[in-house]
Order: C-alpha cells, then sequence, then structure tokens
C-alpha cells in the first residue's frame, strides 16, 4: 500500500538514514511490484546492522550485497 519504507543505522542507537516512498499500486498479474534501488555504498562497522520498517506493516524482502574490507574504509 501506499507509505514509505524507512532505513535505519542501528548502531546500538537507531539513526533514520531514509525514507522511500512507496506509490499506490493494485498489484495484478500484468503490473509490476515496487522495487527501489539504492545504488551508493554504506560502510558499517563490525556489529552494526541496517533495519527497515514500512508505515503501514506491510510485509517487505530487502536484498543487499555485502564485502568484506577493513574499516575505515
Amino acid at each position: 500500500s501506499q507509505g514509505m519504507v524507512r532505513m535505519f543505522l542501528n548502531t546500538g542507537s537507531k539513526y533514520l538514514m531514509r525514507e522511500i516512498e512507496v506509490p499506490a499500486i493494485t498489484q495484478a498479474a500484468t503490473t509490476a511490484t515496487f522495487i527501489a534501488v539504492i545504488d551508493e555504498p554504506f560502510y558499517l562497522k563490525s556489529g552494526y546492522t541496517l533495519r527497515f520498517s514500512t508505515q503501514n506493516s506491510d510485509t517487505i524482502i530487502v536484498t543487499t550485497e555485502g564485502e568484506d574490507i577493513s574499516y575505515p574504509y
């Protein structure tokens, strides 16, 4: 449903990093679902996590890619 997906950085405290607007979509076999791509790097210390929530308690799927590097980059 129309609303927001919020992305948080969890360091022990939670910080709002981004709000992604979700448009109103009537799902059907011929209608694509909503996809948002965030194409920028996030460098997380060991133990830090990204958390996501929706405005309307909808089910979402989040896919990420990671790489093990030395911090700080």
